[in-house]
C-alpha cells in the first residue's frame, strides 16, 4: 500500500507504547509519519483525531478507525471498521485494500465522496447479513417447536 498510498498512523496511544509496537509491526518502514495521543484533542472522554494537523488536503485523506468517534472532526472521510482481537478469519483490512486501490485505479480526486459510497455499501451489507441471520434464526425456532 505504502507505494500507492502515503501511510500515516495516527493513535490515540501515547508515544513510548506506540512507537513500542509500531517499530515491531513495521521493520519495513512503510509509515512514513505517526501522529500520538499529544496530536489528538480530548473532549468528553474521546480523543479526537484531527485530520487539518496533516496538513495535507482533506480531499485525498482517508482515516480507518474502529473508534468512529475517533475521527468526528472530519467524518466524510472516515471508514469504520472493527476492532481485530486475534480473529485469524478477519479480513476487514483487506477489504479496505480493495476499496483503497479501487481508488487510485479510478483516479479520484475527492475521496470523501467515494468514502459516503462505501460506507452505504457498508450498511447495506451489515444489514442484509443480519437479515438473513435473523431469518435463519426464526427458521430454525420454528423447527424446533415442530417436533
Amino acid at each position: 500500500m505504502s507505494k500507492i498510498y502515503e501511510i500515516v498512523v495516527f493513535t490515540a496511544g501515547l508515544k513510548d507504547y506506540a512507537d513500542w509496537i509500531l517499530n515491531d509491526l513495521d521493520k519495513q518502514g512503510f509509515i512514513s509519519h505517526r501522529l500520538y495521543r499529544d496530536h489528538t484533542k480530548h473532549r468528553n472522554g474521546v480523543y479526537t483525531k484531527d485530520l487539518t494537523k496533516l496538513g495535507r488536503d482533506l480531499a485525498k485523506i482517508i482515516i480507518i478507525d474502529n473508534i468512529e468517534d475517533n475521527f468526528q472532526a472530519q467524518a466524510e472521510n472516515g471508514i469504520p471498521i472493527k476492532g481485530w482481537y486475534s480473529d485469524p478469519g478477519d479480513n476487514e483490512l483487506e477489504k479496505m485494500g480493495q476499496f483503497l486501490k479501487q481508488l487510485v485505479a479510478k483516479k479520484v480526486k475527492d475521496v470523501r465522496h467515494e468514502i459516503y459510497h462505501f460506507k452505504e455499501a457498508m450498511l447495506k451489507e451489515s444489514q442484509r447479513v443480519l437479515n438473513n441471520n435473523n431469518g435463519s434464526h426464526k427458521n430454525s425456532t420454528k423447527s424446533s417447536f415442530k417436533n
